[in-house]
Parts: structure tokens; sequence; C-alpha cells
């Protein structure tokens, strides 16, 4: 059984649980990523929390050029450690 941290609380019955992975890096830098699960609205209120996050956290002070960004659904054998 495999864990992913959320990033986020569920703060309405709407919101759905996305598995994002984020992944930045250029020519000349190794690339960062992160994974997370994320509850939210609709794909692109979630990419956007992903990608702000990533830029204030793991990509602080880094220029990429090239970007990644994955959203699927929660795989069956995963367990959600939730958010603080």
């Amino acid at each position: 059984m495999a864990t992913i941290q959320a990033l986020n609380k569920r703060t309405s019955p709407n919101q759905q649980a996305y598995r994002v992975s984020v992944w930045g890096g250029s020519e000349t830098i190794p690339g960062v990523s992160a994974e997370w699960v994320i509850y939210g609205s609709g794909v692109s209120a979630v990419v956007a929390r992903a990608i702000r996050t990533f830029r204030r956290g793991a990509a602080k002070k880094r220029r990429f050029s090239d970007w990644t960004v994955n959203v699927e659904p929660l795989r069956a054998d995963e367990q959600v450690i939730e958010a603080a």
C-alpha cells in the first residue's frame, strides 16, 4: 500500500481528490518534483493550487524552462495522509 500526502483539507462535499505530480527543470538545472493529493472542485483549480504551492516551496528562487503537471484520480491502493 502506497501513501501520499494531502496538500489541503476537503472543505466542501463538492470537492474531489486528485493525485497531482509537478515537475520543473531545464537543460542546465536538475529537475525538482513533488506529488500531492489535492482536494478541489475541478482540474483547473487543482492545477493552479499545485503550481502556486510548488513555486513557493520546492521551486523557490529557481527559474525553470520546462514544466510538467499530471493530474489523475487516486489509485485504489493509495492511502492519503490528511493535511494538518
